[in-house]
C-alpha cells in the first residue's frame, strides 16, 4: 500500500476524547500531514479508520488491518486503540512510504506492564526528562510508571529532609500524572514507609521514630551509623498518616506502592521485647497491615515488596485481599519460579518485577538482563502474575547514564507483551530504528555492545561489575577486587571499549536529545576504560604516571557533572561525582 502525503484519520465517536493526544503525538512520530475526523463507524474516506467494535480480545486487545483500500484498527477499548496505533506507528517507520498489507490481532500477556525508576538515590530527572521517557515507555506499550521515592517529595514542613535534594513538588507530580494520562500509563505513587528511611532517620527531628536510632550492623559486618527503618508502633504511624495525606492526593491512581523492603533492623532495636514474644515476621506482618489501612483512608490499595513475607511464606496468605506483592529479583537464577508458587496458591495478587541490571555497573550487564527478564516474564505468566514491574536502580549514587537501560527496557517491554516472543537479538535493531532514529544502525549497537562488556569477565558479583568496583575503590581494596581477574580479561575488554569508542563520530542518532546521547556514549565508555586500565595498572605493578590518570579521571568528572544536568536536577549531583572524587583522591 502507497502512502499519500495527506491522510484522514476517522476516530469512531465511541472512544473519548483521550485518545487526541496520542494522535498528535502519532502524527508527530511518522512525520505525515494527518487530519484526524470524529466519526460513527467507518469513514470510507478516511485512509485511517479507529472503530471501536467488539473483537473478543482481552482487555487492550486491537486488531490491525492493512489492505489496498486502507488501514483499520478495531478495538473494544480505548487502550486498545492506543496500542493498534504504537504498532502502526512501527510499521510507518521501518516502511516509509510504502507499507505491506496484512492483519495483526494481538494483545498483552500481562494487565499491569510496569517501569520503576529510581529518583532517591541522588538522581531526579527534569520534567523534560520525565515526559520525554513517559511518551517512549507509552510507545513501548508500558501502561504504569512509578516513582521510587524515599525523601524526593517536597513535603511540607519536612525541608531539612530534602533541601539539598531538588525534589518534585506536589504541581509537579499533579501535572506528570496528567501527562501519564494522556499516553495510556498510570502514574502510581511510590513511597518506602517502612524499610529505606534513612534519608529520615540520619536527622535529629525523625531520629525518635528509628527502631536502631544509633545504627545498627548488618549480618555481613556492614555498619550503618544510623537507623534505616521505622520503629513499628503508634507514632511512627501517626508519622505516616501525615505524609500519606499530603502524598497521595496528588495521584489519580487508585494504587500506591508502600516498598516496606529490607527491614534490617526489625525487632533488634526498640521492639526487640516484642519480636522476641510474637516473632519478626508476626511483628512485620502486623505493622504492613496497619500501613495498609492508612493507605485505604486515602482510597489506596497498595502494592509493597515482598521479600520480608517471602522469608515466612505462611504468612502469604494473611494478607489482606486487596494487597498486592511485589515479587523482586535481580539475578539471571532468580527463583522466580518458587516464589510465584507460594503467591498463586493463596489466591492473592502479585506482580515479578525483575531489574535492568544497570545500577553500579556504568554500562550494564545486558545478559544478566536479558535472563532476569525472561524467567520473570515466563514465570510470571505460569503462575497468574497480574503485572510485570522492570526496575531500575540508582544505588551507589545512580552513576549510570539513562540509555544504559534503554535496551533492557526494550527487552522487558517485549517479555511483558508476549514473553513467548524473545527479541534479545534484535535491541540493538529496535533501538536504532524507534529510539535514536539512526539510519547507521551505530548507536544501538555501541550501547548493546557497552552492556555486553560485564560478561567478558568470568568474575560476576551480583547486582554489580568489577569495573564499577574498580572504577570507585579507595586504593586499599583492589587487591581483594582483581581476585579472579586477568590481566588478558581487562586487555581484551581495553580493545573491546576502544573499538566502540572509535565508532562514535559516525554515529548518527537523529532523536531529540541525540546530542545527551552522544556525550553519554563518550562518557560511559571512557568511565569503563578508566577503570580497565586502573585494574591492569595494578596487575601488571606499573608505574603508570599518576598525574596522567588524576588528569584523566578529572576530566572524567566534568564530563558526569555536565551529563548529569543535561537530563538531571542539581540536586544529589555533589554528593554523587563526590565519590568519583573520593576514588581521584585515592590515587
Amino acid at each position: 500500500m502507497t502512502l499519500p502525503e495527506r491522510i484522514d484519520i476517522g476516530v469512531d465517536k465511541g472512544f473519548s476524547v483521550t485518545l487526541n493526544p496520542s494522535l498528535e503525538e502519532f502524527k508527530n512520530a511518522v512525520n505525515l500531514q494527518i487530519e484526524t475526523k470524529i466519526t460513527s463507524g467507518r469513514d470510507e474516506f478516511a485512509l485511517i479508520n479507529l472503530i471501536r467494535s467488539p473483537t473478543g480480545f482481552p482487555e487492550q486487545g486491537y486488531r490491525l488491518k492493512i489492505h489496498p483500500d486502507g488501514i483499520e484498527i478495531a478495538a473494544e477499548d480505548e487502550a486498545g486503540a492506543f496500542y493498534g496505533l504504537q504498532t502502526l506507528r512501527q510499521i510507518l517507520l521501518q516502511c516509509p512510504g510504502r507499507i505491506p498489507c496484512l492483519k495483526i490481532e494481538d494483545w498483552p500477556q500481562f494487565a499491569d506492564r510496569g517501569y520503576m525508576l529510581d529518583i532517591s538515590r541522588c538522581k531526579v530527572p527534569r520534567m523534560d526528562t520525565l515526559r520525554a521517557l513517559i511518551r517512549l515507555l507509552s510507545s513501548f506499550k508500558i501502561n504504569q510508571l512509578q516513582l521510587y521515592t524515599e525523601h524526593t517529595f517536597a513535603f511540607t514542613n519536612h525541608e531539612v529532609v530534602w533541601g539539598d535534594a531538588s525534589p518534585l513538588t506536589a504541581e509537579e507530580v499533579r501535572e506528570l500524572d496528567e501527562y501519564c494520562r494522556h499516553f495510556f500509563i498510570e502514574l502510581v505513587p511510590n513511597l518506602n514507609s517502612f524499610g529505606h528511611f534513612e534519608r529520615w532517620l540520619r536527622h535529629p527531628e525523625y531520629k525518635h521514630l528509628a527502631e536502631c536510632p544509633d545504627g545498627f550492623t548488618l549480618p555481613n559486618g556492614k555498619s550503618f551509623p544510623w537507623g534505616k527503618t521505622l520503629r513499628p508502633d503508634p507514632e511512627s504511624l501517626r508519622f505516616l498518616e501525615k505524609l500519606f495525606e499530603e502524598f497521595l492526593p496528588n495521584f489519580s491512581s487508585q494504587r500506591f506502592n508502600i516498598g516496606c523492603d529490607e527491614t534490617w533492623e526489625i525487632g533488634q532495636g526498640r521492639s526487640r521485647a516484642l519480636a522476641e514474644k510474637m516473632g519478626d515476621g508476626e511483628l512485620y506482618l502486623n505493622f504492613l497491615q496497619k500501613i495498609a489501612g492508612l493507605a485505604r483512608k486515602n482510597g489506596k490499595q497498595i502494592q509493597f515488596w515482598a521479600d520480608w513475607v517471602l522469608h515466612n511464606p505462611e504468612n502469604v496468605d494473611r494478607l489482606e485481599s486487596d494487597i498486592t506483592g511485589i515479587i523482586w529479583g535481580y539475578e539471571a537464577d532468580h527463583p522466580f519460579d518458587r516464589q510465584c508458587e507460594v503467591f498463586s496458591k493463596t489466591g492473592r495478587d502479585f506482580y515479578v518485577a525483575p531489574g535492568t541490571s544497570s545500577w553500579s555497573t556504568i554500562g550494564g550487564r545486558i545478559e544478566n538482563a536479558i535472563e532476569n527478564l525472561s524467567s520473570a516474564a515466563l514465570s510470571g505468566v505460569k503462575y497468574g502474575a497480574q503485572g510485570y514491574l522492570i526496575t531500575d536502580w540508582g544505588d551507589g549514587g545512580h552513576h549510570q547514564s539513562l540509555p544504559v537501560s534503554y535496551a533492557p527496557l526494550v527487552c522487558g517491554a517485549g517479555q511483558a507483551w508476549n514473553p513467548q516472543v524473545d527479541i534479545s537479538d534484535r535491541m540493538a535493531e529496535i533501538l536504532d530504528k524507534f529510539v535514536f532514529f539512526d539510519a547507521t544502525e551505530i548507536t544501538g549497537n555501541l550501547w548493546v555492545g557497552i552492556g555486553r562488556t560485564a560478561r567478558m569477565m568470568k568474575k560476576s558479583p551480583p547486582n554489580t561489575s568489577p569495573l564499577h568496583y574498580l572504577l570507585f575503590s579507595d586504593g586499599k581494596n583492589l587487591d581483594h577486587i582483581l581476585d579472579g581477574i586477568t590481566l588478558e580479561e581487562l586487555a581484551s575488554i581495553c580493545s573491546h571499549l576502544l573499538r566502540l569508542e572509535a565508532k562514535i563520530p559516525s554515529a548518527r542518532p537523529t532523536c531529540r536529545d541525540n546530542q545527551e546521547i552522544l556525550a553519554e556514549l563518550r562518557l560511559t565508555l571512557g568511565l569503563m576504560l578508566h577503570a580497565a586500565r586502573r585494574g591492569i595498572a595494578r596487575l601488571s605493578r606499573s608505574t603508570v604516571d599518576i598525574t596522567q590518570r588524576r588528569r584523566e579521571m578529572t576530566l572524567l568528572i566534568n564530563q558526569f557533572e555536565k551529563c548529569w544536568l543535561a537530563r538531571n536536577r542539581h540536586g544529589g549531583l555533589h554528593e554523587s561525582s563526590n565519590r568519583l572524587r573520593s576514588a581521584l583522591d585515592s590515587y
